[in-house]
């Protein structure tokens, strides 16, 4: 799976999509040993099913999907096409077990474990399985971390921060939206590499980057997850999803403050989209503002009145009623949910003013130059 400088390959598939006579050859063939250079074995008793996400850019390959039992192997055979890139498997469910450089390891959901694409190997998947795995250049990856040859094969555990946020970061990519542009894709490779780095073991001069870059911003998409999941609770807090998180209650408030919005502004504006959602939806024409107001986590109908007003130009019964014009619809202007994108050029300047000679600038600078 290779891509040209630039360009960006995006690849949905599923065998369900095939005719049941033609989805062994079309995967072994096509999917295995073209596209992704290993070869695949389904279950003999023909239950074989595989849905797969393959992205490709400059520097980077996605490969994500679901799949039942089967086994995949990386055959002498294949090693003639010369690769030395780097695959990091991470387990979301099921049991994958690997074998390479004469020893095996088993992980389960939430781990990991990095293989080399220089030396044959196989992994057994003996059940329905979910995966991601990255597809990394070595000579990319190498300056980054303290001992590239000693992490192959290592197991990772699923309790490391920086494993967690890695996977909850390329969850969110998934979609090729966050990809859309040649700078957001710049922007979402150099965090992957930061996080992979601290995952594998950042050398000394690639820590400071890796903590300013990648880190910050899977832990801020981290935070905004848990906004969402829980703004309706009326009890809601900054306190309550520190330990989700697992960070303290001034950093959120710090992440989300350098992302451009508060934790309570974040929390209102939710609360106000959803409201203004459930009152122009007619299948809640039943409910009386103060249950919506409730079920949106207000406490208090007057002060969500106040608020509501303030933000659409119209008060919730005019909105009901059809008689707030500037209500019509729910206003286009709304707090991010995303952090804010720095272009790596940009990064790179701030960075350098903090201190000429920065060795983590020059580790940034020498990995992009190498992406491009």
């Amino acid at each position: 799976m290779t891509s040209s400088a630039g360009e960006f390959l995006s690849v949905r598939f599923s065998t369900d999509s095939l005719p049941r006579r033609d989805r062994l050859d079309f995967v072994r063939e096509v999917i295995g040993r073209t596209l992704m250079r290993i070869d695949i074995a389904p279950p003999p008793d023909g239950s074989f099913h595989w849905q797969l996400n393959l992205q490709a850019m400059p520097g980077l390959g996605m490969i994500s999907g679901v799949n039942t039992a089967m086994r995949v192997e990386r055959t002498p055979r294949l090693l003639m096409d010369g690769s030395d890139d780097l695959l990091l498997a991470i387990q979301r469910s099921g049991t994958r077990i690997m074998t390479q450089c004469g020893r095996e390891t088993t992980i389960g959901a939430g781990g990991a474990v990095l293989l080399s694409l220089a030396q044959s190997g196989s992994s057994m998947f003996p059940e329905a399985s979910r995966m991601t795995t990255l597809k990394l250049p070595r000579a990319a990856l190498e300056p980054l971390v303290v001992d590239i040859d000693d992490a192959v094969m290592r197991p990772l555990a699923k309790d490391d921060e920086a494993l967690r946020l890695l996977a909850s970061y390329l969850r969110e990519l998934e979609n090729g939206d966050a990809l859309k542009t040649l700078a957001l894709r710049r922007l979402a490779i150099g965090h992957i590499y930061d996080l992979v780095a601290l995952v594998l073991g950042a050398r000394r001069d690639a820590v400071e980057t890796a903590r300013a870059g990648g880190l910050r911003a899977a832990r801020l998409r981290s935070i905004v997850d848990a906004i969402h999941a829980g703004f309706a609770d009326p009890a809601f807090s900054v306190q309550r999803i520190a330990p989700k998180v697992g960070i303290s209650p001034r950093y959120i408030q710090d992440l989300l403050h350098e992302a451009g919005a508060s934790f309570s502004a974040r929390v209102l504006d939710l609360r106000l989209r959803q409201a203004h959602k459930m009152l122009a939806d007619p299948r809640h024409a039943r409910l009386k503002i103060i249950e919506i107001a409730y079920a949106c986590g207000f406490n208090e109908v007057s002060y969500f009145n106040r608020c509501f007003l303030r933000r659409f130009g119209a008060s919730p019964t005019e909105l009901r009623r059809g008689d707030g014009a500037p209500c019509a619809r729910e206003p286009s202007r709304r707090i991010s949910d995303a952090p804010r994108q720095t272009a790596p050029d940009d990064l790179r300047n701030e960075q350098m003013s903090c201190g000429k000679g920065n060795h983590s600038v020059r580790a940034r600078s020498r990995r992009m130059a190498s992406l491009q």
